[in-house]
């Protein structure tokens, strides 16, 4: 997950609503008590084995039977993406949903991805199945409501429990967000969330942490529209 730099983008109208957002942070908390809605937030294994912790990454169900969650998290060290099947997303106390295809951003094909293009890494995971008992998380688009926002993570070292930690927009250089909370391993396709009009949204996606000091610690990734 560790990455130092972020590529440059072109969404002015996005930049422009996470500056003024920005400037008014102070008066914003996170939530005190984990809301029902997180359970939409789910804890991503791969590979052969999965045991939790030994292979993890965090995901959010932005459809029924659709993941949203990091590119590098659903590829294998040779750089393609993994075999869907070996891909399983555990949502709540549910059994974990099996994926049967990786996907880009847009919904079509996963493609190749240079690994210091922190823009395009965002996957899709379909599931085997629709997710029974949980309420997908809708986009924030063009708004991204109030800083700080809301991370909802998994943790490789503690795997049994999703924590939240605020996260503040520190560097802009859309659709890359540099943010000023800390990132641990686990934490990768993690959804910053805000809070508007009564239901939770999706901002950002975590891509990376960031060891080079500074006041960037973290970097998280704005979605595109999902697919139809």
């Amino acid at each position: 997950m560790d990455r130092s730099r972020a590529t440059a983008g072109a969404a002015l109208a996005l930049g422009a609503a996470l500056a003024a957002a920005a400037a008014g942070a102070a008066a914003a908390q996170p939530a005190a008590e984990p809301p029902a809605a997180w359970t939409a937030v789910g804890r991503l294994t791969y590979g052969a084995a999965h045991r939790p912790g030994a292979a993890l990454c965090t995901a959010t169900l932005i459809a029924p039977d659709l993941a949203l969650t990091a590119d590098h998290c659903v590829r294998g060290g040779d750089g393609a993406p993994m075999a869907a099947p070996t891909v399983r997303i555990a949502f709540g106390g549910a059994a974990p949903a099996r994926g049967v295809a990786i996907l880009g951003p847009d919904g079509g094909p996963a493609a190749d991805r240079p690994p210091a293009d922190l823009a395009g890494d965002l996957a899709l995971v379909r599931l085997a199945a629709p997710v029974a008992g949980v309420a997908p998380l809708r986009l924030a688009g063009a708004d991204p409501g109030q800083p700080p926002w809301t991370r909802v993570a998994f943790r490789r070292d503690a795997p049994g429990v999703a924590e939240a930690a605020p996260c503040r927009p520190v560097a802009l250089s859309p659709p890359v967000i540099g943010l000023d909370c800390a990132a641990v391993s686990g934490q990768s396709g993690a959804p910053l969330l805000v809070e508007r009009d009564g239901a939770w949204r999706i901002v950002g996606v975590m891509v990376a942490r960031n060891r080079d000091g500074g006041p960037v610690r973290s970097l998280a990734v704005v979605p595109p529209a999902p697919p139809p």
